[in-house]
């Protein structure tokens, strides 16, 4: 939390100083208040599945100093939702295990269809250079930056699927089905959930568009997009279903599972 308070105190420190820093020849100040919607979510590859992104709202308070008529930083804080739907198609393994009475076994697991709902919330810092110019009385404008994504809430659900899990005794030559007490059972639409493991996110991004002037504020229209440069998600795992039926999100399966987000980002300068 004393990181966040310090990212809130340097963005009100660059928007306090708009009222004192404007010169006759440009705005060397600006504070905008932005919204996003469209593409938010997590994405990856996945062997014998998919990760696809949906689509979630961000939030954002902006404050940018310019040193020339066109050219300058920002920085911001902001909130931001992102979602994705997971699915897996076929999937197999088999681990070695140790049961209750020190037997060895390999414990198998199948997974036909499965699929799952993966949410995120993040607190946002974006740090951006940005660009302005002019034509008429409408402004161009484009950023260009990074931002952290520090996430205050996740979670996993399991959305439908069959999941089969045995254990085959290899000193015996026998596989044992059917048999829940010890770790081996079939699952229909499994109701799996629980919390994701992640990783503050950094990621690169730009938007480019238009500012029309409105009296003393300016109506920001344009495109946003950006895109992971690291892995959301703090420890992948390398099999679905530990023994005995721990159960894993199928997103961990993924060796990067990154933020992506791309649509209409709306804002209001001042």
């Amino acid at each position: 939390m004393k990181k966040i308070k310090y990212i809130l105190i340097s963005c009100l420190s660059i928007i306090s100083i708009s009222t004192i820093a404007q010169t006759s020849e440009f705005k060397k100040t600006e504070f905008n208040i932005n919204a996003f919607y469209g593409l938010s979510g997590l994405t990856g590859s996945l062997s014998g599945g998919s990760i696809t992104p949906k689509t979630g709202a961000q939030f954002s308070l902006e404050g940018s100093l310019f040193f020339t008529p066109a050219i300058g930083i920002g920085i911001g804080a902001g909130y931001a939702d992102y979602s994705s739907t997971v699915k897996l198609d076929n999937y197999t393994s088999s681990v070695a295990a140790t049961d209750d009475g020190g037997e060895n076994l390999q414990y198998r697991t199948k997974a036909n269809n499965v699929s799952e709902e993966d949410k995120l919330s993040a607190f946002e810092v974006p740090l951006f250079l940005t660009y302005r110019s002019k034509s008429g009385k409408v402004y161009y404008e484009g950023n260009a930056g990074i931002k952290a994504s520090i996430p205050i809430s996740s979670s996993y659900h399991y959305t439908g699927g069959t999941i089969t899990t045995t254990g085959y005794y290899e000193n015996y030559n026998v596989e044992f089905i059917d048999m829940p007490e010890h770790g081996f059972q079939t699952v229909t639409d499994p109701a799996y959930s629980g919390k994701l493991s992640t990783n503050t996110a950094f990621s690169a991004f730009a938007k480019a568009g238009v500012v029309i002037p409105a009296g003393n504020f300016g109506i920001h229209i344009g495109l946003y997009g950006s895109y992971g440069l690291n892995s959301i998600l703090k420890s992948q795992s390398s099999v679905l279903v530990g023994y005995p039926n721990v159960n894993y999100p199928i997103s961990s399966l993924s060796s990067k599972v990154s933020l992506i987000s791309g649509g209409i980002r709306i804002g209001v300068s001042l």
